[in-house]
């Protein structure tokens, strides 16, 4: 997750936080082995006060997976990136060598695989809360657009 350009007013934002909040808790709850880590760059000063407010609603296991690099910690970051990513998946603005200017329809940044390019499945996300489709209901109702 690239943090870049948060700002103070985002971070300290009631609803902002009760998003992050509420996305969290229902992934360490209800789909705590999907995330095996997550890395945060370029992360803010501002971001430790986000973080100060998530980070005791979360359990210890999930803490452990999260790593979290300032934009002053480049060659840290890269590197961890590299340990988790091949360089030819991984796009140059974060140290690979995968150019993904947008122009090739093959391009990582107008990758139209997955059930998201689906205008089926783009009329659920728009029509149901997210928190109700990512339940077992959710999933029929996913299930029955693809047939």
């Amino acid at each position: 997750m690239d943090l870049e350009g948060l700002s103070f007013k985002i971070v300290t934002h009631t609803t902002a936080r009760k998003v992050v909040k509420d996305v969290v808790s229902m992934l360490q709850n209800h789909y705590p082995e999907c995330s095996g880590r997550m890395i945060i760059i370029n992360a803010p000063r501002v971001f430790g006060i986000a973080w100060s407010f998530v980070k005791p609603q979360l359990d210890a296991k999930t803490v452990e997976k999260i790593s979290i690099f300032g934009s002053d910690q480049r060659e840290a970051y890269v590197q961890c990136l590299l340990d988790l990513v091949d360089a030819d998946q991984l796009p140059q603005m974060y140290g690979g060598t995968c150019v993904c200017d947008g122009q090739d329809p093959m391009s990582c940044m107008r990758a139209v695989k997955g059930p998201w390019a689906k205008p089926e499945v783009l009329k659920i996300l728009e029509e149901h809360p997210l928190d109700e489709v990512l339940t077992p209901e959710g999933a029929k109702l996913l299930q029955k657009s693809q047939q």
